[in-house]
Parts: structure tokens; sequence; C-alpha cells
């Protein structure tokens, strides 16, 4: 409970087939995504902000947290999300990660991103990307 920061990163394989290696460790997105709407919708999640329109609500838990960094990096078809916050609700990076999904797709603008956050309604984001492409990454104490 002394941690100062952590820091997940999720994968994402954007190709029309399957990939037997990665299909454990990624989410298999069958078409191209836009990952420069990706990485505009990311940058707005910097700061302290109430997602709690990306969390499952916890009674008497606040839904504000503070993100230090929020990016998308690509190599070929293998896009990974990585963000570093103070603390995390259950479920938000799986559920930022899918709207920013659906933003890559076309399906969302890049720039609703601060609407969807002021919401505060689970109904506004897009439901949570797959378990299997979430890894923790790291953990950092003062």
């Amino acid at each position: 409970f002394s941690a100062t920061s952590r820091s997940y990163r999720y994968r994402v394989l954007a190709t029309t087939l399957r990939d037997p290696f990665e299909h454990r460790y990624s989410w298999h997105v069958p078409e191209p995504l836009d990952t420069a709407a990706m990485r505009q919708a990311a940058a707005a999640f910097i700061g302290e902000h109430d997602f709690a329109s990306f969390c499952r609500r916890a009674e008497g838990r606040s839904t504000v947290r503070t993100v230090l960094a929020s990016d998308w990096m690509a190599d070929g078809r293998l896009l990974e999300y990585r963000v570093t916050a103070t603390s995390f609700c259950h479920q938000m990076v799986r559920s930022l990660v899918a709207l920013m999904v659906e933003v890559g797709r076309g399906r969302v603008d890049a720039d609703a991103m601060p609407a969807i956050l002021e919401a505060r309604d689970r109904a506004a984001a897009k439901g949570a990307a797959p378990p299997h492409g979430l890894f923790l990454w790291s953990v950092g104490y003062d």
C-alpha cells in the first residue's frame, strides 16, 4: 500500500490473421487502427480526473485518479498502451483501452474524451477490453 505509482501495459494485435504466439498475450483486433487518433485520445487522460466512466463502482470509494503518463507505442501491427498512475480503479485500464480501440476504428472521435470523462457514467465508455492483453509492468516507491 506504500506504492507511489503503478504502470500497466496493454497489447493489441491489429492484424487480419491471429498470431498463435501472441493470442494469449494480446487482444486481436482484425482491422487496422488509427494510432495517431489513439495517441490523441490517450493524452486526454493525463492529469487528475474523475474516472467514474471507466471504473466499476465501489461503494464509498472515490473514482478520482491521477494519471502520470498515457500513450500508445506501435511496432508494426502490435500496439502497446502504456499508462502510469498513482492508483487505478477496478477495470480502469481495460476500459480505457476498449474506448481507445473504438477511436482507432473511427467509431468514436478522439476529441470526445473530455466529455466522456465529464459524464461520469459507465455507459459513456465502451465496455472493457479482454483481460489477456493486460500486464502490470512496474510499481514505484519513494
